[in-house]
């Protein structure tokens, strides 16, 4: 059984929506011990503050809009490629900022984040992507199923004349 775009989406999509529901629960964690995470880091505690804030709206951004673009897939509604192209641009952004972030706060951990901040923007274009060729095959479906409509009565009594 070969699955379609629009159900490896719905199914990429849940998964990315659940992986980052993870790294929000780590994140909201580290605001009760943000002793811990300034030591993994090297990262002053308000600057690690922050930080955490900043990655905390991103993942709950890309877990809204995951979802979202799993839903609209599933329901085949065309908002689905903007909703994808918006989890492809929060991916994107927290990678890039964990980029940055590495490489102008961290003293530790450096190359970590730095990777970590690129496979994210891997992610994000792989959500850019699923999301196109998604849209693609809702359009192709779209087409086929749209209802062929008779010619209309004015134009067959136009053309007797």
């Amino acid at each position: 059984m070969k699955l379609s775009w629009r159900w490896k989406g719905i199914i990429v999509f849940l998964l990315f929506a659940g992986m980052e529901v993870g790294d929000l629960v780590g994140l909201l964690g580290g605001f009760s011990n943000i002793d811990l995470y300034t030591q993994t880091t090297g990262v002053y505690p308000k600057d690690q503050f922050s930080r955490l804030v900043i990655l905390s709206i991103f993942a709950l951004g890309i877990v809204i809009s995951s979802l979202f673009t799993a839903f609209n897939l599933w329901r085949r509604r065309p908002l689905a490629k903007v909703t994808a192209t918006v989890t492809a641009i929060l991916f994107t952004l927290y990678g890039g900022f964990q980029i940055i972030s590495a490489l102008t706060q961290l003293r530790m951990n450096q190359a970590l984040v730095i990777f970590l901040g690129i496979i994210y923007i891997i992610i994000g274009s792989t959500c850019q992507w699923l999301g196109k060729k998604a849209d693609e095959e809702l359009q192709a479906w779209r087409s086929s199923s749209s209802p062929k409509r008779p010619p209309s009565h004015n134009s067959q009594s136009m053309s007797r004349r």
